[in-house]
């Protein structure tokens, strides 16, 4: 292929992020701005695979078109497709990927994907009323496709969908009837699973003359007004929502929602709404509010979260953000705006700016959880409130909560929590109230919270400082403490804690009854579903620098087992030393265990437990070694304790080793006390010498693997599209199959080429090509093979027009 043209071309996706699981802010579409081929050429309309251009042309069941490669068409690069259907009989005229070779290799796991096009009316025909675009997986489950009238000027239209387990995906344009012809461009689809907006027009930027995407209605006509404004928060469009009378009663319902084009969510996660509002009229008390509708796989409705706030919104912009948990049942959320008072009832008339309106995986579950919303020497007040936090101070004691700069962590401010009187009662910041509660899934799982927090100096010393989770309709667990002396610097603290089945939750930071006079400052403050991910609040020996927070350290012989965090670690800056001083029988158990703050698990659960030692000194016979102890829901003891000694491999003085190991909890277990201890291959004996710990892990996973990777086809030309083909995927606990990809060229790496496929912008003739491939169950990364090379055929000087 002509190396002049390839560089004429634009490589979609520059930036990228990769995580287990999926490539995120990059598109999954091999060639997706058609620049494998110049302008004017042909797609053949045979109803297989181009092997030059990955797409599939097709017209059938009477129709008859085409699909050309246009300069006219372009909005990203150099070309676009014009795309014609000529007769006005049954049957389509499409562009798709849906077979074998051009479809895309997705995760065999469910995922959230959106997929985009850059379209407008070709003109040919004077029009075309009906173009769609579609999503299609592999055994047909979870398709989704919408129907669009393109303009007269190139817009860009979209879904939102869900996969379930196919492994394969395909986009489809089409033109189903009469005739008429399109152009478009720019087709690209992103994994929206762990990060990434999915809402397909958030910004009202897709059209510069029409609210795309969102439905916009009112019962009483007249009564709500929505228009496109120049007045945005970012970029150059928002959308303006305007309530034009008041009014009360059931007949006047308005909004604008995406009831026709709903966001697809993953069963039990916790998405985050955000959004940018700003008052332009209306008295002081009117509102704009936001609702989320949960859906199942039939749209039938689940569930409803509506927020009302206390407080106006001044003539500025202000952003706002909510998480809420799905079902078990959701597969898609629609999402509303209204404008009225604060009650929602009688309706007063006024007018807000919506922008910047984001529909998100939650990285943390807790919404505004730096305090950015305050500004700094802000009061927290004692009511339910937009920002998320609620202070109180009871049972005589006093106290305030402020924002201030100096207790900032992330971002600009963080909190300065005081208790002034001794009384009792308590001075707490908190979530547990109403609509600031935090909406999870309805069913037993586990979460971790943390804070950054540290002495505030005000009284010289703050001994009684308490995090906690506070998780309605919990059964046992639903209220977890961690009490806790804070130092003089920031330090993270933190719980692990099991929710209900009523589906709100809390977290509470404060100063108890009897704790005298305190301060303390704190700072980003989150909330992790960890139920598939690693329960340690600690486990790495990062969240503080001078001790091992959340572990307890003990001897019960005075010296006879020493403690030391120190820089030598297995990852990160920190790990704990324990050294056993000398040998003996009896009464000599020493250890660093979670008795303080247990690990929560759920009865009867497989958990993998890991953890890398590293031999510093002592004889053949010393060990490192864990021990588990099981606990049910009122904290006692199940008896006898899962011992587990390293007693076939002996970890060699100068490098770690990791350890794994299955377990099984007992039905009625609650919570583990994971210990770890220095001693002989059984324990007893207790053999002198020093070990280092670090990145101990309680996780619900078993980590992948595969047998092999290769690169398809073995012997390429300069005009083939490579792809990677694996055999022998492997999970102990059944989760969905994917992997990572790394593209490499004459042994170095390719910069974004961590796609299953590769196209000829990448590579010429003589180079050399492989791909190192690792197995990813969604949750963690397994083993990593690179493929055997292959060599591009050709000279790399080859002439485009010769095909």
């Amino acid at each position: 292929m002509n190396r002049f043209y390839r560089l004429l071309s634009v490589v979609m996706g520059l930036s990228l992020t990769l995580l287990c699981g999926g490539v995120f802010a990059q598109n999954l579409l091999t060639n997706g701005s058609f620049e494998l081929d110049p302008n004017g050429t042909p797609y053949p309309n045979n109803g297989g695979a181009d092997s030059r251009s990955g797409w599939r042309f097709f017209a059938v069941a009477g129709a008859d078109g085409s699909a050309t490669v246009s300069s006219a068409a372009a909005t990203d690069g150099s070309v676009g497709i014009e795309l014609v259907r000529f007769s006005t009989g049954l049957g389509d005229s499409a562009l798709d990927k849906d077979t074998g070779a051009a479809r895309e290799i997705i995760p065999k796991s469910m995922r959230t994907y959106k997929v985009l096009v850059d379209v407008k009316d070709g003109g040919f025909f004077g029009g075309s009323p009906i173009f769609a675009i579609g999503a299609q997986f592999a055994d047909g489950s979870f398709n989704r496709g919408k129907a669009f009238d393109p303009s007269s000027a190139f817009e860009t239209i979209g879904i939102s969908v869900l996969s379930d387990n196919q492994g394969a995906m395909s986009t489809r344009m089409e033109v189903p009837d009469g005739s008429h012809s399109v152009l478009l461009d720019n087709v690209r689809a992103f994994d929206t699973t762990d990060s990434g907006n999915r809402v397909v027009n958030p910004g009202f930027e897709n059209s510069a003359s029409r609210i795309l995407t969102w439905r916009t209605y009112s019962l009483n006509p007249g009564e709500m007004e929505f228009t496109l404004d120049s007045d945005a928060h970012s970029g150059s469009r928002a959308v303006k929502i305007e309530r034009t009378f008041a009014s009360s009663g059931a007949d006047n319902d308005a909004a604008m929602d995406l009831w026709d084009d709903r966001v697809a969510v993953i069963p039990g996660e916790i998405i985050q709404l955000s959004f940018w509002a700003k008052k332009v009229s209306g008295d002081e008390f009117m509102r704009v509010f936001p609702k989320v509708v949960q859906f199942d796989a039939d749209y039938q409705v689940v569930r409803e979260n509506l927020w009302f706030y206390d407080e106006p919104v001044e003539d500025a912009y202000r952003y706002f953000d909510h998480t809420v948990g799905m079902t078990a049942d959701t597969r898609y959320v629609s999402v509303s705006f209204m404008v009225g008072n604060t009650s929602g009832a009688d309706r007063h008339v006024g007018a807000y700016l919506v922008d910047d309106i984001s529909v998100s995986h939650a990285q943390n579950a807790i919404s505004n959880p730096s305090f950015e919303q305050f500004a700094n020497e802000d009061p927290l007040q004692i009511l339910a409130n937009s920002k998320g936090w609620r202070f109180f101070a009871v049972g005589g004691a006093s106290g305030s909560a402020t924002a201030r700069s100096a207790a900032a962590t992330d971002g600009a401010v963080g909190i300065e929590l005081v208790r002034d009187a001794v009384e009792g009662g308590d001075s707490a910041l908190d979530r547990d109230d109403g609509q600031m509660r935090i909406p999870i899934p309805s069913d037993d799982r586990i979460y971790k919270f943390l804070v950054d927090v540290k002495d505030g100096g005000l009284y010289g010393g703050s001994d009684l400082f308490y995090i906690g989770s506070q998780i309605l309709g919990g059964a046992g667990t639903s209220n977890v403490d961690n009490v806790f002396d804070p130092g003089e610097q920031f330090e993270t603290a933190g719980v692990c804690a099991g929710s209900g089945t009523d589906g709100q939750g809390s977290v509470r930071m404060d100063f108890r009854e009897g704790s005298a006079n305190r301060s303390a400052f704190l700072d980003n403050v989150r909330m992790f579903d960890v139920q598939r991910k690693n329960r340690m609040v600690n486990g790495g020996f990062e969240n503080s620098a001078t001790r091992p927070l959340n572990w307890r350290t003990y001897s019960l012989n005075a010296g006879e087992m020493l403690f030391e965090m120190v820089n030598d670690a297995h990852s990160g800056s920190r790990a704990l030393r324990i050294e056993r001083t000398f040998d003996g029988e009896g009464n000599n158990d020493a250890a660093a265990d979670l008795e303080p703050i247990r690990v929560v698990v759920i009865g009867g659960e497989t958990l993998t437990l890991r953890f890398s030692a590293k031999k510093v000194s002592g004889d053949d016979d010393a060990r490192p070694f864990v021990s588990l102890a099981q606990f049910d829901a009122g904290g006692a003891w199940l008896g006898g304790e899962l011992q587990h000694n390293i007693n076939t491999a002996n970890p060699g003085t100068g490098a770690f080793e990791t350890f794994s190991f299955v377990i099984t909890t007992d039905p009625n277990t609650r919570f583990l006390n994971i210990g770890l201890r220095v001693g002989n291959a059984q324990g007893s004996d207790r053999h002198v010498g020093a070990y280092i710990f670090d990145d101990i892990e309680i996780i619900q996973n078993q980590a992948p693997a595969f047998n092999a990777a290769a690169i398809d086809p073995a012997n390429p030309t300069e005009m083939d599209i490579l792809r990677i083909n694996t055999e022998g995927f492997t999970d102990g606990d059944s989760d969905g199959e994917g992997y990572l990809y790394q593209w490499k060229k004459n042994g170095s790496p390719i910069s974004g080429a961590t796609n299953p496929k590769l196209t000829s912008l990448s590579f010429d003739g003589g180079d050399t090509i492989t791909c190192e491939v690792t197995a990813c169950d969604g949750i963690e990364e397994g083993n990593t093979i690179e493929t055997s090379p292959v060599t591009i055929q050709g000279t790399g000087v080859s002439d485009w027009m010769s095909y």
